[in-house]
């Protein structure tokens, strides 16, 4: 397994937190004694890695900083998604982009659908509630004037 591979099973940085919160738990202990680096569990994919690496600690410390170092895009959106959504957007972002990235998803139910996403400084808003903003803000006259009562229905309020 490369370094690259992981990025393959980290999609998120809540992942890539957990997994670095745990690799450095891992390598606390094995400065302690190499029978207390087995206390802490490891992924499988990353527990058979570091099993074969002749120098643990070093390849450790090179997996913490590339995970720390990766390209993140931000990624807002309405509602928690599903694994498979998340397969899908981290799949095509790395396709696109055609570099390791992880997801630092945003959960913000104001946007209502859709998604905003900031990438490098630049910043696109796909949210539905910026749709509906566009939406009233030029039709605005005719969706006032239908709300207003019309004549003979004043009861309507």
């Amino acid at each position: 397994m490369k370094y690259s591979d992981f990025f393959e099973f980290i999609k998120t940085t809540s992942e890539r937190d957990q997994v670095v919160a745990e690799l450095e738990q891992w390598q606390n202990n094995l400065y302690e004694s190499k029978d207390r680096a087995g206390e802490v569990t490891l992924d499988v994919n990353i527990l058979q890695w570091v099993n074969v690496q002749p120098d643990q600690a070093k390849a450790i410390k090179e997996l913490i900083s590339l995970l720390t170092a990766v390209t993140g895009i931000e990624i807002t959106v309405a509602c928690d998604l599903p694994e498979k959504s998340l397969k899908k957007i981290h799949a095509s972002v790395v396709t696109l982009l055609k570099i390791p990235c992880i997801l630092k998803i945003t959960i913000d139910p104001v946007i209502v659908g859709g998604a905003q996403i900031t990438f490098q400084g630049k910043y696109f808003d796909g949210s539905l509630a910026k749709k509906c903003d566009e939406y009233f803000n030029l039709h605005r006259k005719q969706i006032i004037a239908q709300l207003k009562p019309q004549p003979g229905n004043e009861k309507l309020q």
